[in-house]
C-alpha cells in the first residue's frame, strides 16, 4: 500500500514506544513453574528448570525444555504446549482449528450449532485468538507509525486498536451465550440476552448466568474501570460524538495500555468468578508489552 503523501516517516522522532517482551524473566519462569509443578512432579525447583518434558497430544510425542517454554512465555505472554493441555478440559474453548491454505481446498468449522464451510484461499481461527492478535499488532504499528510527520497512520491504528479491543470483550462474553443457546440451558436468561439492552445490565445478567460471584466482584476492579475508559473511546469512535477527530499522541500511552486490565484483566476476572482459568488469548492481552511515551529516536524498547 503506498504510503500517503503527507504522512512520511521521520526515524529521528518516535514519539512512543513500545517495549520487546510480554514478561519479565520471573514472571514468565513462575507461570511455566506454576504449570509444570501442576503436572505432580516431585522434582525441586532447580532440577525442573533444566528439564525436558515430553507432550503427546495424538500426533505423536514431542519434547520441549522448561527453558523453551519460559522463552515463549516471555516472548509472547503464554504458552501454546500449556493453553493445548488446558483446551482439553475447557467447557468454552476447547481445542478449535487454525488453518489457512492457498489452494482450493474447503474446510467446515463448527461451534454449537454454528456451522460454516470456507473454500481456499482462506483463513479460519478461534475469533478470540484472531481478535487477540489484531489488538497486539495495531499496538506495535501505533507505536511505529508514531515516528511520522502527520501521525495519519498512527492514529488510524490507534483506532482499530480501540474498536478491535471492544470486539473482544463482545465474543468473550458471546461464546457462552452460544453454547447456552445450542444446549438450551440457561433458557430464560439466554433469551433475555438475545435481547438489545444496555452494557451495564448485560453484564450483571451474564455475571448471574455465568458465574458464582457477584456482579460487585467485577465492579470493584481496575479492570472494570480501564474497560470503561476503553468503551468511551470505543463509543466517541461508533456515534462519532465529535465534529473533529482529535488525538493527542501523549494520551495514547495510556490508551494502548488499556488493553491489558481493560481487556486482558476484564475476562481473567470473568473466568476466575466462573471458577475457571485463563486462556492462552488471554494471557497475551493482558501482558501486551507496555507503551510509554517520550520524544526520542525512532526505535522499540527492550
Amino acid at each position: 500500500m503506498a504510503e500517503d503523501a503527507d504522512d512520511v516517516h521521520d526515524d529521528s522522532h518516535q514519539y512512543i514506544t513500545m517495549g520487546r517482551f510480554h514478561r519479565n524473566d520471573a514472571d514468565a519462569d513462575r507461570l511455566v513453574m506454576d504449570f509444570v509443578r501442576r503436572s505432580g512432579t516431585g522434582l525441586s525447583k532447580s532440577r525442573l528448570r533444566k528439564s525436558t518434558f515430553t507432550f503427546d497430544f495424538g500426533k505423536g510425542p514431542f519434547k520441549r525444555t522448561f527453558a523453551e517454554m519460559k522463552r515463549e512465555a516471555r516472548e509472547t505472554g503464554t504458552v501454546s504446549t500449556i493453553n493445548s493441555i488446558r483446551a482439553s478440559s475447557d467447557p468454552f474453548f476447547g481445542p478449535s482449528i487454525d488453518i489457512a491454505t492457498n489452494a482450493g481446498m474447503k474446510v467446515k468449522s463448527s461451534y454449537a450449532g454454528h456451522e460454516r464451510e470456507f473454500t481456499g484461499p482462506m483463513r479460519v481461527a478461534l475469533i478470540e485468538n484472531e481478535l487477540c492478535h489484531d489488538i497486539l499488532y495495531f499496538r506495535a504499528a501505533a507505536c511505529e507509525a508514531s515516528a511520522s510527520t502527520s501521525f495519519r497512520r498512527c492514529t488510524m491504528y490507534y483506532r482499530a486498536y480501540v474498536l478491535t479491543c471492544a470486539s473482544l470483550v463482545e465474543a468473550f462474553l458471546n461464546r457462552p451465550v452460544l453454547l447456552a443457546t445450542h444446549l438450551r440451558e440457561h433458557v430464560e436468561a439466554i433469551k433475555s440476552l438475545h435481547r438489545p439492552m444496555n452494557f451495564e445490565d448485560r453484564i450483571a445478567l451474564w455475571v448471574e448466568t455465568f458465574c458464582v460471584e457477584p456482579t460487585a466482584t467485577l465492579k470493584s476492579t481496575t479492570a472494570w474501570a480501564h474497560l470503561q475508559e476503553l468503551r468511551a473511546e470505543r463509543n466517541r469512535l461508533v456515534h462519532a460524538l465529535e465534529p473533529q477527530l482529535g488525538v493527542e499522541i501523549r494520551s495514547l500511552e495510556r490508551g494502548l495500555n488499556l488493553a491489558r486490565e481493560g481487556v486482558g484483566g476484564l475476562m481473567r476476572t470473568l473466568r476466575r468468578m466462573q471458577g475457571l482459568g485463563p486462556t492462552g488469548f488471554i494471557e497475551r492481552t493482558e501482558s501486551a508489552p507496555r507503551v510509554v511515551f517520550g520524544h526520542q529516536p525512532g526505535r522499540r524498547r527492550t
